[in-house]
């Protein structure tokens, strides 16, 4: 399958190619590194816990479907690249995922420093949330645009191609949104197994 992350177009597989290998692999016979398989014995539901706050994914664990929760006060992060397309027409496929890789490793681990609930990241985007998991109504705010400043910081310090520094570091453009409404300013539940912020 690395073929995929080919330079050159013409050496990666056709989407024949690729649906030939796929069909070829079966997943009973896969052998899972026995870290993985002690991992996933220990805590099964460690895919949950990585996508949903603890209170949801032990509720979609015990098969109950979470109650919707409203928020009056929240503050939301929003974050993208600044040239992402063209940066990523510049780069060949693995340097793309690399850079992002290197990236939100990054801001995943401000948002643990800052206590932040990462909401999705998508391509370039990266979305973030405060007061929505836990009760900060007396810093969310402050604590959100803390994480924003670091977050900047840390684009400002991620090469953009680790093997060609001459391409520069990143740069983000950040957003933030904060505040009250007429009606319950945040709604968060699950639609499916996935969660939605509204």
């Amino acid at each position: 399958m690395m073929d995929c992350l080919q330079s050159e177009p013409e050496l990666r597989p056709t989407s024949a190619e690729l649906d030939t290998r796929l069909k070829r692999i079966d997943g009973e016979k896969m052998k899972l590194d026995s870290s993985v398989k002690r991992s996933l014995m220990k805590n099964p539901t460690m895919s949950l816990n990585d996508v949903f706050p603890a209170h949801i994914a032990k509720a979609l664990s015990e098969g109950r479907k979470p109650e919707a929760e409203h928020h009056d006060f929240v503050t939301i992060f929003f974050s993208d690249i600044v040239g992402f397309t063209s940066i990523a027409a510049n780069l060949e496929p693995r340097k793309v995922a690399n850079l992002l890789d290197r990236f939100y490793f990054k801001l995943d681990a401000l948002s643990s420093i800052h206590d932040v609930f990462k909401v999705e990241t998508i391509g370039d985007a990266y979305m973030a949330v405060t007061n929505l998991v836990k009760n900060q109504d007396k810093d969310h705010a402050k604590r959100m645009a803390q994480f924003a400043m670091d977050a900047i910081q840390a684009a400002n310090e991620t090469l953009i191609d680790v093997d060609d520094e001459s391409m520069g570091y990143l740069d983000i453009r950040v957003g933030l949104h904060t505040g009250p409404g007429k009606q319950p300013f945040a709604s968060n539940g699950t639609v499916g197994a996935r969660q939605i912020l509204t």
